[in-house]
């Protein structure tokens, strides 16, 4: 059957309607009102919150069937209780082992150690294998720390965000294709997701948000794990509503866990985005689609002298040096708009160009990891020479304190002599 949301043609299989709405199961239709109030008070609590789960569990069944049908799908997966209830989900109806859904986990190498472990003990007992995600070029905290410093997240939470979170997030929806994206989003999160629905439709190359727990509380959550004896993460046991990155993340009053907004209430302490209110989101998830189509802004706009590859396809051509091109070689940059290395060689690279018109040339490296590579980019920024006629092209091999424009032209102007014969651009 079809239905039409928003504009967006949604195919579910199997899905009853009673009066336009969802049917209720089995057991809710069953129930027999007359006999309530024979029974006790905690005995009708009960009744109501496995009659709640039923339903709010078939409507999610029904969520993820139709993400699954509308794949690729991607869940990342943070192991807090609502991740927890999608996994048992997944599993149940199978699309784990056989990798219909994508899991990937986001490790901002701040996590706590129980995270990680908690999340390899989920593959193990669902049989299925997840794919982590770390900051680019870092395999540990101690790589971040020397490539970021120790307290970027202090200094500039907003670049901690798109290096930690964003860029590895967006990497994973890249390389898992995904084509609808499953959350655990939920509207008892906060005023942000407080209207949030279980479809909504995606932008850029998400074609659908499908958010499974979006009606569900927090007290759901538990009250599902508990039903069904399913192991939780053992922070919960610690004090923590919610885990997210160990040096903002407290323990919070277990009385004030099912207030609205509770389960978030112990994350980013301390911490105040760029417009100085309370931090309450990490970036990933801060547009419609949930995630960020790219960064705030590019590198060196349109105004630029810097010639701005945006095809692989052109980037090819200068590799092997098409007749449409001059004569001369090139001196390209391959970078990621989110690397604050590459923010602090923007003016510099911009200067080059202006001192040797036609000559720089950039590309952006991290849509493209898997092809640059090729050419010798292991990281960001990298700087070529690109003598062309296929010819293999030459790294810069400058510390960060030798990428000024007069280093640039320098190596520029050694590479010409050494492929063409002579230096003959620069005088």
């Amino acid at each position: 059957m079809l239905a039409t949301m928003s504009g967006l043609t949604f195919r579910f299989s199997g899905i009853a309607r009673e009066n336009g709405r969802m049917g209720c199961s089995r057991r809710a239709r069953s129930l027999n009102l007359r006999a309530l109030p024979s029974r006790s008070i905690p005995e009708l609590v009960d009744q109501s919150k496995r009659v709640r789960l039923d339903n709010l569990m078939e409507q999610a069944k029904i969520a993820v069937t139709f993400a699954v049908e509308n794949g690729p799908v991607t869940f990342p997966c943070a192991c807090i209780a609502g991740d927890v209830v999608i996994l048992h989900l997944l599993n149940e109806l199978g699309y784990l082992k056989t990798e219909e859904v994508k899991v990937v986990m986001i490790d901002t190498l701040h996590l706590f150690p129980e995270t990680i472990e908690f999340f390899q003990e989920k593959q193990e007992a669902y049989g299925f294998k997840g794919d982590t995600y770390k900051p680019d070029g870092c395999v540990n905290k101690a790589d971040f720390e020397e490539k970021y410093g120790y307290d970027i997240w202090k200094q500039n939470i907003e670049l901690y965000d798109k290096v930690a979170k964003v860029e590895p997030f967006q990497r994973a929806l890249q390389e898992t294709k995904c084509r609808t994206l499953l959350t655990g989003r939920r509207r008892d999160h906060g005023f942000e997701r407080a209207f949030i629905e279980i479809y909504e439709e995606g932008k850029s190359d998400i074609f659908c948000n499908v958010q499974p727990l979006a009606y569900w509380t927090f007290e759901d959550c538990f009250d599902f794990i508990e039903l069904y004896s399913i192991p939780a993460h053992p922070l919960h046991e610690k004090g923590y509503p919610s885990i997210g990155d160990a040096k903002d993340t407290v323990p919070v009053s277990r009385d004030k866990w099912f207030e609205y907004a509770g389960e978030r209430s112990g994350r980013f302490q301390g911490l105040t985005d760029t417009d100085g209110e309370k931090k309450t989101e990490c970036g990933m998830h801060v547009s419609d689609d949930g995630s960020e189509p790219a960064f705030d802004r590019d590198l060196w706009d349109e105004r630029s002298k810097v010639e701005k590859l945006t095809e692989r396809a052109s980037l090819e051509d200068l590799l092997a040096h098409k007749p449409e091109r001059d004569e001369h070689g090139k001196f390209m940059i391959v970078y990621a708009p989110w690397c604050k290395y590459c923010m602090a060689a923007e003016n510099a690279f911009e200067s080059f160009a202006e001192q040797a018109p036609g000559i720089a040339v950039a590309y952006r490296g991290d849509n493209d990891r898997d092809f640059v590579s090729k050419i010798g980019v292991q990281s960001f920024p990298t700087f070529l020479y690109v003598p062309g006629e296929k010819r293999d092209p030459v790294k810069f091999e400058g510390s960060e304190e030798d990428r000024t424009p007069e280093m640039f032209l320098q190596f520029y102007n050694s590479m010409e002599w050494f492929h063409k014969g002579s230096p003959d651009v620069f005088r």
